[in-house]
């Protein structure tokens, strides 16, 4: 009989987790999303996320759900097995899930990435986009 390495995660003792359900202050910390809780939604409808996700094997996600696991799993250092309590969901469905989002992601808007803006990308404007993050306590190395 086979028995997986994997630790045994029992995502089923945890509540399912939702955006309204999450406490203001939890999402707020930086960790967590990187964005405050008001700001998913609008980041959801500027970036066209549909209303569910679908997996190749069949589990089924909410948009916005979808997004806070793809998100949180941005953010550093963050396992999988973290995000079972979090979400609920199985280490399986959850990088299935997050890879599903970002697929979304890259087929809506990889040809902002690729496709070179000549008048949004000039040296001008991205030093002036540099000199702005750096007047607001970021650091840009200048080549």
């Amino acid at each position: 009989m086979c028995h997986s390495k994997n630790p045994e995660l029992s995502y089923q003792n945890y509540e399912s987790s939702e955006l309204n359900n999450i406490d203001e202050a939890e999402c707020d910390r930086e960790v967590q999303f990187r964005f405050k809780k008001h700001e998913v939604p609008v980041l959801a409808r500027a970036m066209g996320v549909p209303g569910r996700f679908t997996c190749p094997q069949g589990t089924i996600c909410d948009g916005m759900e979808a997004l806070c696991m793809r998100l949180r799993r941005f953010c550093y250092p963050c396992r999988y097995s973290d995000l079972v309590s979090m979400f609920d969901r199985s280490v399986p469905e959850l990088s299935m899930i997050t890879n599903q989002v970002l697929d979304f992601i890259y087929d809506q808007h990889a040809h902002r990435l690729t496709q070179w803006n000549e008048q949004l990308l000039s040296p001008q404007c991205l030093r002036r986009y540099a000199e702005a993050v750096a007047r607001n306590g970021e650091f840009f190395w200048f080549y």
